[in-house]
C-alpha cells in the first residue's frame, strides 16, 4: 500500500487510486454511505483523503453535500465522467429571510468531466462557490433550474457554455449578484424561464439577441431594465 501523498490533493500524483485503504470503487449507494461517515467524522479517514476517492462508477451525485454548510474540501481529482445528475450537490440550507446560512464549499472543480450530466438544478443554490467553471462541457444539461440562485458572490464567466439543450432555466440567477456576459447563449430550447433573473439588481448585460420564442413561462424573467422584444 502506497503511503498517502500530499500531492494527491493537487492531482499532480497518480497515486490516488492506490491509497484508499479499502480499495473501494464507489457506486451510487456506497458513495453516500462514505460521505455520511466522512461528514460526521472527517478524522476517521476510513477511505483516505476524500479528494482521492474512486468515483468513476458513480452516476448520481444529487444532494451529496447538500446542507453540509461547513464542508470545503478539495474534490478536483474526482472522476465524474459517468455522472448524469448533480442536482442540489452543493446547495446550502437557507430557509428564510432571517437565516443566511449557506454552503461554504469553494474549491476548484474546473477539471470535472460533466459531459454526461443532464441535471444541474439547484447545484450551487445558496452557496458561496466562486470558482471558474467556464470550461465545463454542459452540452447535455437539460435543467439549470435555480442553479445559481442566491449563489453569491459567484462572478466568473459562463460565456463559453453550450446551453442549447437546456429546457429549464427557472430561477437560474434569482436573487444572485451575477453580471457576466451570457449574450451568446443559445436559449432557443428553453421552455421555462420563470424568475430567471428575478430580484436581482446586478445583472446588466445585453441579451437582446436571445431567441426566447419557445419559452412558455417567463414571468419575472428579466430585470426591469431588460425587455426583450
Amino acid at each position: 500500500m502506497s503511503p498517502i501523498s500530499p500531492l494527491c490533493h493537487s492531482c499532480i500524483a497518480t497515486c490516488c487510486g492506490d491509497i484508499d485503504p479499502t480499495g473501494t470503487t464507489f457506486d451510487d449507494e456506497t458513495i453516500r454511505d462514505a460521505i455520511d461517515i466522512y461528514l460526521n467524522d472527517p478524522a476517521s479517514n476510513e477511505h483516505g483523503p476524500i479528494n482521492c476517492w474512486d468515483t468513476s462508477q458513480v452516476t448520481n451525485m444529487s444532494n451529496l453535500f447538500a446542507f453540509a454548510v461547513s464542508f470545503d474540501e478539495p474534490l478536483g481529482c474526482w472522476d465524474t465522467s459517468n455522472v448524469t445528475t448533480m442536482e442540489g450537490m452543493f446547495q446550502g440550507p437557507r430557509l428564510n429571510a432571517t437565516s443566511d446560512t449557506r454552503s461554504y464549499f469553494n474549491q476548484d472543480i474546473s477539471s470535472w468531466d460533466v459531459s454526461q450530466v443532464t441535471d444541474m438544478s439547484y447545484m450551487f443554490k445558496d452557496s458561496y462557490f466562486n470558482h471558474s467553471i467556464d470550461v465545463w462541457d454542459v452540452s447535455s444539461v437539460r435543467s439549470m433550474k435555480e442553479m445559481f440562485a442566491r449563489s453569491n458572490p459567484f462572478s466568473h464567466s459562463l460565456s463559453s457554455w453550450d446551453v442549447s439543450a437546456v429546457t429549464d432555466m427557472n430561477g437560474i440567477f434569482v436573487q444572485a449578484m451575477y453580471d457576466g456576459d451570457i449574450s451568446t447563449w443559445d436559449v432557443s430550447n428553453v421552455v421555462d424561464m420563470e424568475n430567471a433573473f428575478s430580484d436581482t439588481d446586478f445583472f446588466n448585460q445585453d441579451i437582446s439577441s436571445w431567441n426566447v420564442s419557445n419559452a412558455q413561462t417567463s414571468g419575472r424573467c428579466f430585470p426591469i431594465h431588460h425587455v426583450l422584444m
